[in-house]
């Protein structure tokens, strides 16, 4: 189950590979200081049963708190700049 004992101040919307052809999770991750081997680890653990989603998420939560870098101003930059897919219009 996930946390919920934290206030929420941030919400993103996973538009991979809907809207956009980039990955937000990965501009997001390493912008709250995740590194690509921490990401890879992560994305492999859950993909290949190790893990739960929700402790996936947990993990992620922990890292963002550790490396205090993500703010909702670096957060938005980092995702404002994707191009949308044609087909959106």
């Amino acid at each position: 189950m996930i946390n919920t004992d934290f206030r929420v101040k941030l919400i993103i919307f996973d538009i991979d590979n809907t809207l956009t052809i980039d990955n937000s999770w990965e501009r997001l991750n390493y912008t709250a200081g995740i590194t690509e081997a921490e990401d890879e680890k992560l994305y492999t653990d859950y993909y290949n049963g190790g893990i739960t989603y929700e402790a996936w998420i947990a993990e992620l939560h922990r890292l963002y708190k550790a490396r205090q870098r993500l703010t909702k101003t670096n957060a938005e930059l980092a995702l404002r700049s994707f191009v949308l897919r044609p087909e959106t219009g």
